[in-house]
């Protein structure tokens, strides 16, 4: 990752070559390793939504501008081991699950006389595939750390530090009455600056915020929206929500 810059000086270079700009939660990375994980709201889709979302701030011209709050940097690294951690003891389980299935299907001999009578291209003395062989979570922290290597990042100014505690002391969302979420309450406070700041140059290209955490984020009635208490400002500055990699670019780029 970069130096985290000034919203002015984001402002600068996205108004030098306008594109469609995306700002990134953290869990969106996070959710990228997720993928090879038990958790079931994690579509396969987002892998190669994050590939194309990356390749889109090189290209030329442009396509895509990638920000996030400075506090990106610290929460994936304070999160990443965790994340792996359960990752790589999922694979571990299904690469014993299969190679149990595995033999129990060569102790079977009536299944390795069906397959040599139909040929179901099936050989019951093959090796189990092995998930594990594929060092599937190092090739997933690397297409994360080829998107944060494009992600701009943004300190917040003194205005942005007091709408945050402020947000966080009423219980305004991200927030809640108890549950101050501060964090959360910086990184969408520093979104709101950086879409206010664009869109009062002219800026008329597509701007999204991407996040799974729907109890924070998104209304009850749909989780496609944000919520009611971030709704008003999100229409002000034609801010748009997205659950995913995927679900922004479809957002972006309709």
């Amino acid at each position: 990752m970069t130096a985290p810059m000034s919203i002015a000086d984001a402002q600068r270079h996205i108004l030098a070559e306008p594109a469609p700009v995306l700002f990134l939660d953290t869990c969106v990375l996070l959710d990228v390793l997720r993928v090879a994980s038990e958790r079931e709201n994690a579509p396969h889709r987002i892998i190669s939504a994050a590939e194309r979302a990356t390749a889109k701030t090189s290209s030329s011209p442009r396509q895509l501008w990638l920000l996030g709050a400075a506090l990106l940097d610290v929460e994936w690294h304070d999160n990443l081991q965790g994340v792996l951690d359960s990752v790589t003891a999922h694979i571990a389980r299904v690469d014993r699950s299969l190679a149990k299935l595995h033999a129990a299907v060569q102790s079977i001999s009536s299944i390795a006389m069906d397959t040599r009578s139909h040929g179901s291209g099936f050989a019951t003395d093959a090796r189990p595939l092995q998930i594990g062989r594929f060092d599937l979570p190092t090739r997933l922290i690397e297409i994360c750390e080829r998107m944060l290597r494009s992600v701009i990042l943004l300190s917040p100014d003194d205005e942005i530090l007091r709408a945050a505690n402020l947000r966080s002391m009423k219980g305004l969302k991200p927030a809640t009455p108890g549950k101050r979420e501060h964090p959360d309450c910086l990184i969408i406070e520093t979104c709101f600056a950086l879409c206010k700041s664009l869109r009062s140059r002219g800026f008329a290209e597509r701007c999204a915020f991407v996040s799974s955490n729907k109890a924070d984020f998104y209304g009850d009635g749909s989780p496609l929206r944000p919520h009611e208490e971030l709704a008003g400002e999100c229409s002000a500055i034609n801010l748009h929500f997205a659950l995913a990699f995927d679900h922004a670019l479809s957002i972006l780029y309709p």
